[in-house]
């Protein structure tokens, strides 16, 4: 497989592309936050705020608004005399007062008011914020720091004013929901993020080109805006998006979260399989190889198989390709390994447990010998590995052939 680019080398590869189609800063911000939104939220650009994204969490929905500042001086800072800062806390406040009684109760509860900004910040406000949300002050600090500074005539004396305006209790409020996130480059950065949302994947230099050129086309025939969420987005630029998985299924880059060893893993019905055949030797104890094995391999793949369903790259029409597929290939398998007990049960013979067992590892370990065959995309041996185990766990595929009566060919 291809390796992927750099983000040095994409913005090379394509910065004449970027300035002709009139890319800019705000809109590599917006997609930054694209690429990662769930499929419930929302996201809209130039309502309100550059874009705001509402987010489902815990059965509330959030609110974040967003103000990509920006400049072309290297190492900038986001000083005290910065007027896009002060700019930005004002309309903030404005947004607040324009609420209604009842949306004024969650405004700054529910609510999230981030600056993305290549400029260090600098700031005696935000200083004093960061340390209000750290608890090394209190709010009275801060508005003593505030009545200090509207002693002497400064060029942001009329935000500081409007700021003071809020009761203490909502001032509080709105300071803790405050943050400002440094880029150093917008472009890169977006780029970046791709790339470690999805893992390298070999065609993320066009994926992205491609979503850039789409996605900025369409913001031009909305007049500036529109709005996603993350299932629409997905679904708008699956063509796009389904370049990922469209070389290689591979569980590469994605490690075995969610198994942890202390834990008790013999109900899972994957280990019950397992002991069926004696592929491991006690399913109470994940200190043994060959149970820790197949765990970490078992949850490398899950982790791998929820990401690429998030993104949605891993469709249900895909996932049902697959399962196709590898039940095919099990079949075929399983039918072999099984052929004498199938003729000793229809002779009305006895059949030992014995038997059963090695025709069980045999069809166990053949099938983790084999990967899933796909038409126009390859599958390697850990993601056929992690898919089996998968079905084994969902009773699609079985080993020993007690299963195959009690479950399959009842």
């Amino acid at each position: 497989m291809a390796k992927a680019l750099t983000k040095e080398q994409f913005i090379t590869a394509h910065s004449a592309y970027f300035q002709q189609i009139g890319f800019d800063v705000q809109f590599a911000g917006c997609m930054y936050y694209l690429l990662e939104l769930g499929l419930d939220d929302r996201l809209d650009y130039e309502h309100e705020d550059d874009f705001v994204i509402h987010r489902k969490e815990r059965g509330k929905e959030i609110t974040e608004y967003y103000q990509v500042k920006h400049t072309s001086a290297v190492g900038s800072n986001m000083t005290d005399s910065d007027g896009d800062f002060w700019k930005t806390i004002d309309n903030w406040v404005t947004l607040y007062e324009r609420c209604d009684a009842t949306e004024k109760q969650i405004f700054f509860t529910q609510g999230r008011f981030i600056i993305l900004t290549n400029k260090n910040p600098k700031n005696f406000l935000y200083t004093l914020i960061e340390q209000l949300k750290d608890g090394s002050i209190e709010i009275d600090s801060i508005i003593s720091s505030i009545d200090d500074k509207l002693n002497g005539t400064l060029s942001y004396s009329e935000q500081l004013k409007h700021l003071k305006g809020l009761s203490k209790p909502t001032l509080n409020q709105f300071l803790h929901k405050i943050a400002i996130h440094y880029f150093e480059d917008f472009l890169k950065e977006m780029y970046q993020h791709f790339l470690d949302l999805n893992h390298d994947a070999s065609k993320s230099d066009q994926i992205v080109k491609n979503l850039i050129g789409e996605l900025f086309t369409y913001k031009q025939t909305c007049n500036g805006k529109f709005s996603f969420t993350g299932s629409s987005f997905r679904q708008q630029y699956k063509h796009i998006l389904q370049l990922v998985t469209d070389e290689h299924l591979t569980l590469d880059g994605y490690e075995a979260e969610g198994f942890d060893p202390a834990l008790d893993y013999q109900n899972l019905i994957m280990v019950q399989q397992l002991d069926s055949i004696k592929v491991i030797s006690d399913p109470s104890d994940t200190a043994d190889f060959d149970l820790s094995n197949y765990l970490k391999k078992f949850y490398r793949f899950m982790n791998a198989f929820h990401s690429f369903q998030r993104t949605q790259l891993m469709t249900s029409a895909l996932e049902d390709r697959i399962n196709e597929a590898a039940s095919s290939k099990w079949l075929n398998i399983f039918n072999r390994a099984s052929a004498k007990i199938k003729n000793k049960e229809r002779r009305g013979e006895g059949i030992s447990e014995d038997e059963k067992i090695d025709a069980g590892q045999a069809v166990f370990y053949d099938i983790m010998n084999e990967n899933i065959p796909l038409s126009n995309k390859k599958t390697d041996q850990e993601f056929s590995n992690g898919w089996f185990l998968h079905m084994s766990n969902l009773l699609k595929v079985v080993w020993h052939f007690d299963w195959y009566k009690k479950h399959i060919n009842p």
